[in-house]
């Protein structure tokens, strides 16, 4: 994190070059050297501007001399002046005395040299007077940087007043070079709600940015699981929805429900774009547990459509979120997802490596039903693990096995994709009455039902969806593992 780039400041590098390198001597008096003075906010990079900028002039030629002013160097006569006037410094502190040696060492250079002054505010009134003396006779470009809100030496003040220099407001960053920021340094890999809370802290100041991951990190509030990483403090909320906690997990269940009938429906598409806005949602009001069910669906849909990259990311991120809630039988199946999700990639053992983990959260419970209605799209990922492994012959009996357990519990749909796959993976004879049968029987569109039977639908959703969490609501299987029909 100490070499970032800089980023989101093209414009002002521009301007910034104009300002010092455009101007031409005009004698005495004349604004022969130009400058600026790059007024904002603490954090907000107008340090790290400043020296990009005499990084570029020194590649471009011209002498540079860095300022540094301090609250203690203003208690010391020029002391700020120290850098430009080191060498055979002047006898004694008398301001004329100074400012003639500073005058006879600036004038060394052609063209201008180029100064820059860090945090101009503090410094001492004769240090402020001296470099406003230099500007004046054009002998110097100013680069200096000041805090807005804080009391300025008049002199500094004098430079862009009479027109000697321009002055800047340095904006904060735009989200998007913020965001690559918080990507140059932890990765591609940030949970959402994580990522969303320090981008939003940091509010476009890279060094808070910088600040606030090495103190979160250090504190261990900042950590990294499944190669994600999450920000504790960035904790699940509903402060600001202006709704109930209980009517934030029915709109989640009841949004996850449609995703997966959206999908068993083909509608890709559509299951997608409501996925993507549940999780947008979500992480943009800090509920946590709600973006990781929205995350898994976001993951499942896109293994369905075959972006595998995307897949595995949201996929990783919704375990990694997941860490320590208890919700066994939701992470064995975004487990197993992975594991297909890595088995489509090619990776086969990182695929068995997923799955293993999957089966090492055992399938024992009080989450019988849960289980049961999981098990089928557990079994096809792990009938693409096996085919990733090389074996079809097995691949094709396993995923028969998952379209048997789907037919056990009345998931047509569920059934009918599994028997594709086994098509797919080599014995399409064995199963192709099967699969026209079911693709008539899952996806007919559903029979017209009374207001009371579809509140007693609803309710019946809610309370299964409910039980795939340990003792926290709302989380549901959303999607199936990834092969439509």
């Amino acid at each position: 994190m100490s070499d970032w780039p800089l980023l989101g400041r093209a414009r002002e590098l521009v301007a910034i070059g104009a300002a010092i390198g455009t101007s031409t001597a005009t004698g005495s008096g004349g604004n022969a050297g130009g400058g600026v003075v790059l007024a904002g906010e603490a954090g907000v990079g107008r340090t790290r501007l400043a020296r990009a900028v005499l990084t570029r002039a020194r590649r471009a030629g011209r002498a540079t001399c860095w300022l540094s002013a301090t609250r203690a160097c203003a208690a010391i006569p020029f002391g700020a002046l120290l850098p430009l006037i080191a060498g055979d410094e002047p006898s004694g502190t008398d301001p004329m005395a100074v400012l003639h040696h500073a005058v006879r060492r600036a004038a060394r250079h052609r063209p201008p040299l180029v100064v820059g002054v860090d945090d101009a505010h503090l410094l001492d009134e004769e240090s402020a007077w001296v470099i406003h003396q230099l500007a004046l006779r054009g002998l110097v470009s100013v680069v200096a940087t000041v805090r807005t809100g804080e009391s300025t030496p008049d002199a500094v003040t004098a430079l862009w007043k009479g027109g000697l220099v321009r002055r800047m407001l340095v904006q904060p960053l735009a989200p998007g070079a913020m965001d690559e920021l918080l990507t140059r340094s932890l990765g591609p890999l940030v949970e959402g709600v994580t990522r969303l809370a320090i981008t939003r802290t940091a509010a476009g100041r890279p060094r808070v940015l910088r600040d606030l991951l090495v103190e979160a990190y250090e504190d261990g509030a900042l950590v990294c699981r499944e190669g994600v990483w999450l920000w504790d403090r960035a904790a699940d909320r509903t402060a600001g929805s202006g709704q109930p906690a209980s009517m934030l997990w029915e709109e989640a269940v009841l949004g996850w429900t449609h995703c997966l009938g959206l999908v068993l429906a083909g509608r890709l598409h559509e299951a997608r774009s409501l996925a993507e806005a549940g999780y947008s949602d979500a992480v943009d009001q800090g509920i946590r547990e709600v973006a990781i069910g929205w995350a898994g669906c976001r993951g499942s849909i896109a293994k369905s459509q075959g972006q595998v990259a995307t897949a595995q990311t949201m996929l990783r991120e919704a375990v990694a979120a997941l860490h320590g809630r208890g919700a066994e039988q939701l992470a064995r199946w975004l487990l197993a997802d992975l594991g297909g999700a890595a088995a489509l990639a090619g990776d086969a053992a990182g695929a068995g490596r997923w799955m293993r983990r999957a089966d090492a959260l055992g399938t024992d419970g009080p989450q019988g039903e849960v289980r049961r209605l999981l098990d089928p799209w557990i079994e096809l990922d792990r009938a693409w693990v096996i085919a990733a492994e090389g074996n079809l012959e097995r691949a094709a009996r396993q995923a028969r096995w998952a379209a048997d357990l789907a037919d056990d519990t009345k998931q047509y749909a569920a059934e009918a994709i599994a028997l594709y796959d086994v098509a797919r993976l080599g014995a399409p004879s064995s199963v192709t009455p099967q699969i026209a049968d079911r693709r008539h029987a899952a996806f007919r569109p559903a029979p017209r039902r009374s207001p009371k039977a579809r509140r007693r639908q609803r309710r019946t959703s809610l309370r299964r969806a409910s039980h795939a969490h340990n003792g926290t609501p709302g989380y549901a299987r959303c999607s199936p593992s990834g092969r439509g029909a």
